[in-house]
């Protein structure tokens, strides 16, 4: 990773940063770099690099103001660009993910999903599994009515009770979501509660080891703490997923179906050049992409 030039100015964000606890030891950890204008650690004990909530929050809200619809729609401070325009791309990639959740061996008695999005998944997994639940902190994304065995809870994940979960449940799916939570050992501990001896866990999230994300460092193109807490490689979220009973079981990095606007917004945060670019490129467009710094992990409730 990109290290921070010595001797930062005082008053900086990096200066100012004082210590914080490791999500996932929580031993302390000193800040390493600064993206977004918000420190980023590293942590000693573990090396799990993340983005202390405190830091994150007093830079742009809770989750629950960052996390308004307008977030899946080309705002500045998003990851996303046109997230709804773009539909027939985001169901290709369900029709992918559900695949690969069938070829884990999952049960098919009842799936959950945390971070639903406009719940492409869900009507995809519906189809396959006998009760299939969804959690989602922005409400209103789903636009979709959801099929009769298909429940969506519309608020923080810590507010759901495992009580509402017809469980135990066979499969857990979170694509690109673990990234975003502040606590990741909690909501982990939460899905192994309702989790069915044996289910399995497919997740999809940035690799903070592989060669791209080490090149770019601060720059990466996941390296956004205004939207990312935690940065895992094989390691940390294998450490993460311990913490439910998860034991992970593989790890690789597939392509995926990428819109084009996307690919374009995300290059241009990476380089500072034609950051609005995206906007004049028709949403139907997709590429078919991988760039090595995406892993899926597969893992199993001991």
């Amino acid at each position: 990773m990109t290290q921070p030039g010595a001797g930062a100015a005082t008053g900086s964000p990096l200066a100012a940063a004082g210590r914080a606890p490791c999500p996932l030891c929580a031993e302390p950890a000193t800040a390493e770099f600064v993206a977004d204008h918000i420190p980023v650690r590293r942590c000693g004990a573990c090396g799990f690099r993340f983005a202390a909530a405190d830091d994150v929050r007093a830079a742009r809200g809770t989750d629950a103001e960052f996390y308004a619809p307008d977030y899946f729609d080309g705002r500045d401070d998003s990851g996303y660009a046109a997230y709804l325009a773009t539909a027939p791309t985001l169901r290709r990639n369900a029709a992918r993910q559900l695949a690969a959740v069938l070829r884990s061996g999952a049960g098919c008695e009842c799936l959950l999903e945390l971070g639903s999005g406009g719940g492409h998944f869900l009507h995809a997994a519906a189809r396959h599994f006998g009760r299939v639940y969804g959690i989602e902190i922005c409400e209103g994304i789903c636009e979709r009515p959801l099929p009769p065995n298909a429940t969506l809870f519309e608020r923080p994940v810590e507010q759901v009770s495992a009580a509402e979960i017809d469980g135990p449940v066979t499969a857990i799916a979170l694509w690109d979501v673990v990234e975003h939570l502040a606590d990741p050992c909690a909501t982990v501990r939460w899905l192994g509660r309702v989790a069915a001896p044996g289910c399995r866990l497919l997740l999809t999230t940035g690799d903070v080891s592989s060669p791209l994300a080490r090149l770019m460092g601060r720059r990466w193109r996941l390296m956004t703490p205004r939207e990312h807490y935690g940065y895992f490689d094989p390691a940390t979220i294998a450490r993460a997923l311990a913490a439910g009973g998860f034991e992970v079981t593989r790890v690789r990095h597939p392509w995926k179906w990428v819109p084009a606007c996307l690919a374009l917004a995300q290059l241009g945060r990476m380089t500072g050049l034609l950051m609005n670019a995206w906007r004049l490129v028709p949403e139907t467009w997709r590429v078919p992409m991988t760039l090595g710094d995406v892993m899926l992990v597969e893992a199993t409730r001991r």
